[in-house]
């Protein structure tokens, strides 16, 4: 319950988002590949907000090798 918390790259989400998508478009119905597609997206928004909160390990962060964001002091600073 609740391991989605834990966290995952943010390249397994996308990857997971984007299959499904794909799923979707090819008109597989062996499962709701939208709602798999909204819950992917979601958990990308979370993590992200993880991430720049340091709740979340930097590792995480691995999309397209964009920096993660810290805020400290109300400040945004690039690590």
């Amino acid at each position: 319950s609740n391991n989605w918390k834990k966290g995952q790259p943010l390249s397994s989400t996308v990857n997971s988002m984007l299959r499904h998508a794909f799923q979707y478009l090819e008109g597989d119905k062996s499962e709701d590949h939208l709602s798999a597609v909204a819950w992917n997206a979601f958990t990308l928004m979370w993590t992200e907000a993880m991430l720049e909160e340091g709740k979340l390990p930097e590792e995480l962060g691995d999309l397209l090798d964009r920096p993660i964001i810290k805020k400290k002091e109300n400040k945004i600073e690039e690590a």
